[in-house]
């Protein structure tokens, strides 16, 4: 994913913040609804950003993120998303704040995202991927009352889904190497 294409992501999700309220559709459709990628780097994003301290939200994010990978999993064509979650909505504010804090951040890393080692991501990994995002969503269940607990799961959330979007093998790798690090990190702290 090159830096514009990551900017251009940013900014169709904080040209769907414009009213007081954003709704997981007005989400969706910013980033595609037949993008699972992006979709769960926004998981991620969101997770990390101040939206994920509101009590509750994580638990979303965990069941959603469930949903998504669950049908990305099975080889679901496009994306189904229920009604009822479909009209939950977020802050619209908290979603701009948290873009713009975590923007500089994402630029960096955007320099270094680049197509490579796509044979990596041939079938069946995409599915991996898929697994590997929902045991992600588990973990962020129990550490969901710690503040800060869903970081760990929430970054390699995201470098999961940049990977998928910008079809970098190597990214991917480490993504998987930083998901297996964020359910240790769940499983030392839930004990």
């Amino acid at each position: 994913m090159q830096n514009a294409e990551l900017e251009d992501l940013l900014e169709d999700l904080k040209g769907a913040s414009e009213d007081d309220k954003t709704s997981v559709c007005e989400i969706l459709d910013a980033v595609g609804h037949r993008s699972f990628g992006p979709i769960l780097f926004v998981i991620g994003f969101v997770a990390l950003s101040p939206i994920g301290a509101i009590p509750g939200a994580s638990l979303f994010l965990a069941a959603l993120t469930i949903l998504i990978a669950g049908q990305m999993m099975f080889g679901a064509a496009h994306l189904w998303i229920p009604d009822q979650i479909e009209k939950r909505s977020i802050n619209s504010s908290s979603l701009r704040d948290g873009i713009e804090k975590l923007r500089p951040a994402l630029n960096k890393v955007a320099a270094f995202i680049k197509p490579r080692m796509q044979g990596v991501l041939q079938k069946p990994m995409p599915r991996v991927a898929a697994a590997m995002a929902i045991l992600l969503a588990v973990s962020m269940i129990p550490l969901a009352i710690i503040p800060g607990g869903v970081v760990p799961a929430a970054i390699a959330m995201m470098l999961l889904g940049l990977s998928l979007t910008s079809r970098d093998g190597l990214l991917f790798i480490l993504s998987m190497v930083a998901s297996l690090g964020a359910i240790a990190a769940t499983i030392f702290l839930s004990t």
